[in-house]
């Protein structure tokens, strides 16, 4: 005789040190249930099973909405330019330095070798490599950092498949 599989999840048993772990790491109803990986349901009967002895509501009455008034979560702050160029952030990420570069004007948006400037009609952006003078990626001083074009960079730099890149000074 074939065993039947059951196709139902068994059952649950939180126990009220779990409910309190899971609302001490949460703000609100529904992140305690995603943060236990259950339903919101199963919360509800869980966190309503255990009383708070201070106010005398259930568990789920008293988490909530409580991500209204605060956060544990820490804030993000951007980057400003003049940190990363004090070397600050010395893995800043390479594409977002160059779009910010362009974006607040702290660089044109041309080569800084031969002068460059025409815009792509696909995009309308200037084709251009951020480069690092020293050959070192993690030193983004302002005085270091220059953009230049394709053709420039192959004539200057190398080649840009290479790793590591050859710098050759000018």
């Amino acid at each position: 005789m074939a065993e039947t599989k059951h196709w139902y999840k068994p059952a649950y048993h939180l126990t009220e040190k779990e409910i309190r772990y899971a609302m001490r790491s949460t703000n609100s109803n529904a992140e305690a249930a995603a943060f236990l990986h259950i339903n919101q349901i199963t919360w509800k009967k869980y966190a309503s099973m255990y009383f708070d002895p201070e106010s005398g509501k259930n568990l789920y009455q008293v988490h909530k909405n409580q991500g209204a008034h605060h956060s544990t979560k820490p804030s993000v702050q951007l980057a400003t330019l003049e940190s990363i160029f004090n070397g600050l952030h010395p893995k800043y990420p390479v594409k977002k330095l160059h779009a910010r570069l362009i974006s607040e004007g702290a660089m044109e948006e041309r080569c800084h070798i031969c002068g460059f400037d025409e815009r792509r009609i696909s995009d309308y952006s200037v084709p251009l490599v951020l480069t690092w003078k020293n050959g070192n990626k993690k030193d983004h001083s302002r005085d270091n950092l220059e953009m230049v074009c394709y053709n420039c960079y192959h004539l200057n730099y190398g080649d840009m498949r290479q790793k590591p890149y050859i710098i050759m000074q000018r």
